[in-house]
């Protein structure tokens, strides 16, 4: 699987989800469920195989960073946390209800008089992870952990090096303990 090298940039948006007019409000906020859009660009560098200017295909990993929009939240809507500095004794993770990916070629260079072939197949999210909760020691499921791109590349010395991305996501804020095994 292919990691970006670096985000060329990120954007988010996080805001509580609106309630159906006959829907109950939340409990705390801790039950408020939010929309949280992110968007950007992944740095890649993936070239395709020589010879014969055969599709090499590749699995991209885009992950965003969910500290700044999650802290956003948490520090606007009085999101209670546990005990301990985050990263330490607990993690921010974004408990899924749905999730809307799209990822696409952004840019890609081919040398000068060879066949040009780039694409992204398909996007999924990536396998959702599996936490222990902070407060309650419950498992939380489905943890955010990504989306999948299904790049390839049809040239020989071609490089698709950019790949955008848009996450829409509906979910709960969760804290997740830190265990050290």
């Amino acid at each position: 699987m292919l990691e970006p090298a670096r985000y060329a940039c990120s954007n988010w948006v996080i805001t509580p989800a609106a309630l159906a007019l006959n829907e109950a409000a939340p409990a705390s906020i801790s039950d408020q469920s939010f929309v949280l859009v992110l968007s950007g660009v992944a740095v890649v560098d993936f070239e395709g195989e020589p010879p014969n200017f055969p599709w090499t295909h590749q699995v991209l990993h885009i992950r965003p960073d969910l500290n700044a929009p999650l802290e956003y939240a948490i520090s606007r809507h009085g999101v209670p946390t546990p005990p301990g500095e985050p990263g330490n004794q607990y993690t921010r993770e974004f408990l899924v209800e749905q999730c809307a990916p799209f990822a696409g070629v952004a840019a890609f260079y081919s040398p000068a008089g060879k066949v040009i072939g780039t694409a992204c197949d398909a996007w999924r999210p990536h396998h959702y992870e599996t936490r222990v909760d902070a407060f309650t020691s419950a498992s939380l499921h489905p943890i955010f952990a990504g989306i999948e791109a299904d790049l390839a590349e049809r040239t020989y010395g071609g490089v698709i090096y950019r790949v955008n991305y848009q996450l829409t996501l509906v979910g709960k804020i969760r804290f997740a303990a830190v265990i050290i095994t």
